[in-house]
């Protein structure tokens, strides 16, 4: 919603898999959040924590998702359903707009 803690991780990990891959010059990603109360910020400082301890680099700031979003990109994927269905209502583009979870290979709770 905010765009500080787990999109901003799904952003880092899935942009350094991306790289590690060696094919940073032809994907990118980014993230947004249906709100806009963190424009401008840091991701939060547990996410930051976690993405640090585990080699991932990242330095981003929050921002909110817009409607040209869907013509940016070929995926808009939401974290949850309530974002899922703001998404889905409030536009209309070229993007695929799925739930993140779609493309898990296995969806679950993530233990601590």
């Amino acid at each position: 919603m905010g765009n500080i803690c787990r999109s901003p991780m799904a952003e880092a990990v899935f942009q350094n898999m991306v790289n590690q891959a060696g094919l940073g010059d032809q994907i990118s990603s980014d993230s947004a959040g249906t709100g806009g109360w963190h424009a401008g910020e840091p991701a939060h400082r547990g996410t930051l924590s976690v993405l640090k301890r585990n080699n991932v680099p990242y330095d981003g700031r929050a921002r909110q998702y817009t409607g040209a979003d869907v013509d940016d990109f070929d995926y808009v994927l939401a974290m949850d359903t309530e974002n899922l269905s703001h998404l889905k209502r409030s536009t209309e583009g070229r993007a695929e707009v799925k739930l993140f979870l779609d493309y898990a290979r296995q969806a679950g709770t993530v233990q601590r």
